[in-house]
């Protein structure tokens, strides 16, 4: 990304690996959670060969039944071309029906694709948006994306003061990047 946005390619995981015989004979019946575990392990290759195309498959299954993790999932998967075709427009869709349950990776993403215009026309307002929905939550990378907007004066007046505060609460949230960037910004502070 050119804009220096955080966006996140790693998806929702199960949080362990499940039986694959057992998995795929309860997502077969059409549970949900099963779906997604089948769809995580033939992506990964746990217990299976890894398949992409299986992987997308199952995702969709559960995504249907309104999955957020299988939508997150799809969306990266086709925002990367990660063993499937690249499709910035599938991303979007998949992205917008997790942000819109509160998933905060998939706002951040999505909301990172409206500032590069990725799947859909580039609006820095709607970024916003969804970074300040994420950021509600308490999610690091979501300050810092809102930091970098005021900071540079996207889609909003420019504003270091504020874009400082994202940066710090960004911080405060656990935000790798957000914290490099602020001990920078209070470095310069002092050496002035």
């Amino acid at each position: 990304m050119t804009t220096g946005l955080v966006c996140f390619n790693n998806q929702s995981f199960a949080v362990e690996a499940p039986d694959f015989q057992q998995t795929k004979q309860l997502a077969e019946k059409g549970d949900v959670s099963a779906q997604f575990n089948l769809g995580l392990m033939y992506m990964k290759g746990i217990g299976v060969q890894k398949d992409n195309f299986k992987a997308v498959e199952w995702y969709k299954k559960a995504a249907e039944q309104g999955d957020a993790g299988s939508q997150l999932n799809l969306g990266t998967m086709y925002e990367k071309g990660d063993g499937i075709p690249l499709d910035y427009q599938k991303a979007v869709e998949y992205y917008t029906e997790a942000a819109n349950q509160g998933n905060v990776i998939a706002q951040t993403n999505l909301g990172a694709m409206y500032v590069d215009g990725s799947g859909v026309p580039q609006n820095y307002q709607k970024a916003l948006e969804y970074f300040s929905k994420a950021a509600k939550q308490g999610w690091g990378p979501a300050y810092y994306n809102l930091a970098l907007m005021y900071g540079q004066g996207k889609g909003v007046q420019q504003d270091r003061k504020k874009g400082e505060e994202y940066m710090k609460q960004g911080c405060l949230h656990k935000n790798e990047a957000s914290c490099e960037f602020y001990a920078k910004l209070q470095k310069l502070k002092q050496s002035h």
